[in-house]
């Protein structure tokens, strides 16, 4: 069957004016496709209506199926700026909201949001209640680092008490060794004594690991320590950028005014659905003066007082016992919400976020942690971000290093010369008239040749009266008519 076509008369011009039954078509099929991106618009715009009603994670949920579901227009969006600058995310998912976690913290800053119909007027107020005593337990166990739980081992006092030990005792000639005709300050280095001064001198060597001081080829105590200040500076960043990342959603909050209620809407699971956008400016100084200020201090001082903390420990098993302190007491703001606060209370907390008004030119170097990186700006500040926080890491791991740490080697090394330091071996009496003391140089190479025979004859009295054998060859050279009497009578 024929197309029909339609015609009409020429024009003035003299040109055809016919329209053929190809272009009728391309005009029908072009107004098919506008009716068809007007469907998809109020589609859109319902879809839309829909996602902000939803919860966090379900919103996420229906982002991700929303670009399964059409393939063939992702192209044509990824071609938009738009669509380029939030390409790194699912579409719905804003990079910059910031989820609470499950601690006494986080639970002080909800506190101050209206949300009385996400917490149970119970979990108010033990949320209040953990929240000060965290505070308290956290303050109380600084002031102790600083005050009575730390200080150096090896103090002078110390030092001093371990130099009058050697002296009036470990070189007295009647402490000698008489077998072996050694000092004690001698045995004692050699680690052939077993007392409470042995024992530290024990503990020092090991820590310095020093050639002169009896140590080994093993890693010296203080890079071990050096180590655990580092691990623990890492640690505390941690939590301070944490810190930091929360003063930054909670200042760019929207700023409302005191009639506006900041209330949390629920979800459909009527828990969750936490999505807080806007604050009044009394509550954020609220928040700031009873949550954030507390939380960067207790931080910063932990830190600080960690490093003060490990510095001082001088043996493996007393650092191994004050790092798991020191984590205890960081983490305790966690311990307390695991342990009181109900599933309820953990379920609201991980359901619910801050999502604070994006503002580029704001947020582009000041505060890079919740920049999109959609301008150079953003961009250059999140890599500087990186540095800074890897020089901070240096300033205060270098900084307890020559602050506490060296200081601590200092005072060790110190209290080794003073214990097993300079001339071991040499004995001293005082003169029975005078009272002063005189000096004898005693060795196992060097022995005194006018006191060999007393002491050998003495100890062997002694070895024969407690009933030992006796050996006859041990001292060749002893001539003694008494030590030969006994000898006779106890082999009879």
């Amino acid at each position: 069957m024929p197309t029909p076509t339609c015609g009409i008369a020429k024009g003035d011009d003299g040109q055809d004016g016919l329209i053929s039954a190809k272009q009728i078509q391309d005009l029908m099929a072009a107004v098919k496709r506008l009716q068809d991106d007007v469907e998809q618009l109020k589609e859109a715009q319902g879809l839309a209506e829909q996602h902000c009603s939803l919860a966090p994670g379900q919103q996420r949920e229906a982002a991700a199926n929303t670009v399964h579901d059409e393939p063939g227009r992702e192209d044509q969006k990824m071609d938009s700026p738009q669509a380029q600058d939030s390409a790194v995310l699912p579409p719905g998912e804003h990079d910059w909201d910031v989820g609470l976690k499950e601690t006494i913290w986080d639970v002080g800053v909800l506190l101050f949001v209206e949300g009385g119909e996400v917490f149970t007027t119970g979990e108010k107020v033990a949320g209040w209640f953990l929240l000060i005593l965290n505070d308290v337990l956290q303050i109380i166990f600084i002031n102790a680092i600083f005050g009575t739980m730390s200080g150096f081992p090896y103090d002078r006092r110390t030092q001093q008490v371990m130099l009058s030990k050697r002296l009036q005792e470990n070189h007295d000639l009647s402490n000698i060794d008489a077998a072996g005709m050694r000092t004690r300050t001698s045995l004692l280095c050699d680690t052939n004594i077993h007392n409470k001064l042995a024992d530290t001198y024990r503990a020092i060597s090991t820590y310095l690991q020093m050639p002169e001081y009896g140590g080994g080829n093993g890693v010296p105590g203080f890079a071990i320590c050096l180590i655990a200040m580092l691990i623990w500076v890492l640690s505390m960043m941690r939590e301070i950028r944490r810190c930091w990342l929360l003063c930054q959603a909670v200042l760019f909050l929207e700023t409302v005014g005191r009639n506006v209620r900041c209330s949390i809407k629920l979800g459909d699971d009527g828990v969750a659905g936490g999505v807080v956008t806007k604050l009044t400016v009394t509550r954020k100084i609220l928040i700031f003066c009873t949550v954030m200020t507390p939380r960067f201090l207790i931080a910063v001082f932990l830190l600080i007082g960690g490093q003060y903390f490990l510095s001082t420990s001088t043996t493996v098993t007393d650092l191994v016992l004050n790092a798991c302190a020191l984590e205890i007491v960081k983490d305790l703001d966690e311990l307390l919400f695991d342990g009181i606060m109900s599933s309820h209370a953990r379920a609201v907390m991980q359901a619910t976020t801050l999502r604070p008004s994006h503002d580029n030119r704001r947020c582009g170097w000041l505060l890079p942690e919740l920049s999109e990186l959609k301008t150079k700006r953003a961009f250059i500040a999140s890599q500087v971000s990186i540095f800074v926080c890897l020089l901070l890491a240096l300033f205060f791991v270098l900084g307890g290093y020559f602050w506490y740490l060296a200081e601590t080697v200092k005072e060790t090394e110190r209290a080794a010369l003073m214990t097993c330091g300079h001339d071991q071996d040499f004995a001293y009496s005082h003169h029975p008239l005078g009272g002063l003391p005189f000096f004898s140089s005693v060795s196992p190479e060097k022995r005194i040749s006018g006191l060999m025979c007393y002491f050998d004859a003495q100890y062997q009295m002694i070895q024969m009266r407690a009933g030992f054998e006796s050996d006859e060859n041990k001292f060749p050279g002893l001539n003694n008519a008494t030590l030969s009497k006994l000898w006779l009578r106890w082999k009879r």
